[in-house]
């Protein structure tokens, strides 16, 4: 099965059709789920070396979320607080490229669909 990136979100039947032309269906068996959508991180701004605790806001979060940072970034202690908002402990280690506008991305958990988005949000300094 094949849904394209533009697919309304909701519920959808999903008919089976054998090679005998009989088939069947199943009303409510797909569903689209929107992706979570990543607004901002407080704080924004950390230093290498720093372990800070934040909180992300946006939409569509889901329980058993994750975030990933660039390189040398780790999101630890990810609590999934509700559909717009999560808190972690970010860690950067002193390797870490320093820059603004770094990315972060949101993945929800394959139960809530697996969807991600990836934001311009970090800065390290």
């Amino acid at each position: 099965m094949t849904l394209s990136k533009s697919a309304p979100t909701g519920s959808y039947t999903l008919t089976l059709t054998n090679p005998d032309h009989t088939s069947a269906h199943c009303t409510g068996c797909v569903a689209v789920i929107a992706a979570p959508k990543l607004a901002s991180i407080t704080p924004s701004s950390v230093t290498r070396g720093s372990v800070t605790p934040v909180t992300m806001t946006g939409t569509g979060f889901a329980p058993g979320l994750t975030f990933v940072g660039p390189n040398g970034v780790m999101f630890t202690q990810v609590q999934y607080v509700s559909p717009t908002s999560a808190t972690a402990v970010l860690g950067v280690n002193l390797a870490a490229a320093t820059g603004s506008d770094l990315r972060i991305t949101v993945v929800n958990d394959l139960a809530a669909g697996a969807g991600r988005d990836s934001e311009a949000l970090l800065t390290i300094s």
